[in-house]
């Protein structure tokens, strides 16, 4: 579902600086990607949102995959569909998500590609 979603929402191309994409990249996370968030969530449609909110929404589903990767056979608490939507496209993402995913995406793979067996 969160691939299906991050290809529907990765076209059009974004048109957008490169002070948007680092801003993406380094903000916990904008209020108007939560609420798209929230309205996806309850809604299972995205809203219209600007190209920068759409980046950050991608990163959010890039997060989400990679982590619903690590605990693929977790629990999900009792949560409903819509409150697990919710806690990973949001709470997680402002918690500890970006900066985990970005470390592993980015960090990780780079040095692992240049330096191998340094991560271990």
């Amino acid at each position: 579902m969160f691939q299906r979603e991050l290809d529907r929402l990765a076209t059009p191309r974004m048109n957008l600086s490169l002070a948007e994409v680092m801003r993406a990249l380094g903000q916990d996370g904008s209020p108007e990607a939560d609420a798209a968030c929230r309205a996806y969530a309850a809604t299972l449609e995205w809203p219209p949102v600007a190209d920068s909110v759409r980046l950050e929404l991608c990163l959010r589903l890039q997060c989400a995959l990679w982590w619903l990767g690590k605990v693929r056979d977790g629990d999900p608490a009792g949560e409903t569909g819509s409150e697990l939507l919710e806690s990973v496209l949001i709470e997680y993402w402002r918690d500890v998500g970006r900066v985990d995913w970005l470390y592993a995406r980015l960090v990780k793979e780079w040095a692992e590609e240049h330096f191998p067996g340094s991560t271990e």
